[in-house]
């Protein structure tokens, strides 16, 4: 249970973590070397001593927001226009080597308020439960949008109330075809760009919201991006590969033109973690990680 502590604890701070852990340092003045823990321990990390850890540019820096018992198994989180929090629980996501009982419809999304206004989360409440492994979540005006694995159906949820807990539910897009792919290739994300479509990996298509429901538009091919898509300020997107150690993919143009990957798009810099690629061989090299790992 401790370890689940500080695992949560470091993903609301959105610390990314690669092999080459840097030694602590300040979080406004990132070392342009880093060393590498050829051993590094096996214990978890307090929130505290994760924040140590992660290098910020000047300007920049971290709070907590949550942590444990407050939230359990995030994997996804999202802000309404109110400051609100919903977290998406993945409760059966791997709890053994096996994956036992993981579409046990037991996931679940909190909502996270706070109450003081110091930036803190003070009040968790259960929104929508007895979900099976949700990975898409929007909020809209006064709904939230969610899609579950193995689905492609996406569902409007409404606190009609104020209680806290969705009691409407209306599906606003269709579409019955099972997903029969392994759930962590299916597709997630619900991005909304500032072209007004609403993007998500993996599959050719894209969304529009449009008089209560969701319009889909087809792509010329899939973007990729097993592990996500984000966008910046300009509507550029970044689709992410999750494997191969390459973090992004598919971002030289807008996925509705193609999707475009050029040769030398990567720096040296850039591709500098973890490089071994051998077919699967892959992740951990022993002159740069200390340890190999097949997989």
């Amino acid at each position: 249970m401790k370890s689940k502590i500080w695992a949560i604890s470091a993903f609301l701070l959105s610390l990314v973590f690669t092999c080459k852990t840097p030694n602590p340092v300040s979080q406004t003045s990132p070392s342009p070397h880093r060393l590498v823990n050829k051993d590094p321990p096996a214990v978890p990390l307090s929130p505290e001593e994760s924040m140590k850890k992660v290098q910020l540019p000047p300007g920049y820096h971290l709070e907590l927001v949550a942590l444990e018992p407050m939230v359990q198994e995030p994997v996804a989180i999202a802000w309404d226009g109110n400051g609100r929090m919903f977290v998406a629980e993945m409760n059966t996501y791997m709890l053994d080597v096996y994956g036992t009982d993981k579409y046990k419809p037991i996931s679940r999304i909190k909502l996270l308020e706070d109450i003081h206004n110091d930036g803190k989360m003070d009040k968790a409440t259960v929104y929508i439960d007895s979900l099976v492994l949700l990975r898409m979540i929007l909020p809209l005006d006064d709904q939230l949008i969610v899609n579950e694995t193995n689905t492609n159906h996406l569902w409007s949820y409404r606190d009609t109330n104020g209680d806290g807990v969705a009691d409407e539910k209306k599906r606003i897009y269709e579409n019955n075809l099972v997903d029969t792919r392994n759930l962590e290739h299916q597709k997630s994300g619900l991005i909304w760009n500032v072209d007004n479509y609403i993007y998500v990996s993996r599959d050719r298509i894209r969304f529009r919201y449009k008089n209560g429901m969701m319009e889909a538009d087809s792509l010329m091919e899939d973007p990729g991006g097993q592990w996500g898509v984000a966008n910046d300020n300009y509507g550029r997107l970044f689709f992410s590969a999750g494997g191969a150690e390459r973090p992004i993919v598919s971002f030289q143009q807008n996925p509705a033109y193609g999707r475009l990957d050029l040769k030398d798009q990567y720096n040296e810099a850039f591709l500098s973690t973890c490089r071994l690629l051998v077919r699967w061989m892959h992740r951990v090299v022993p002159s740069e990680c200390g340890r190999k790992i097949i997989l």
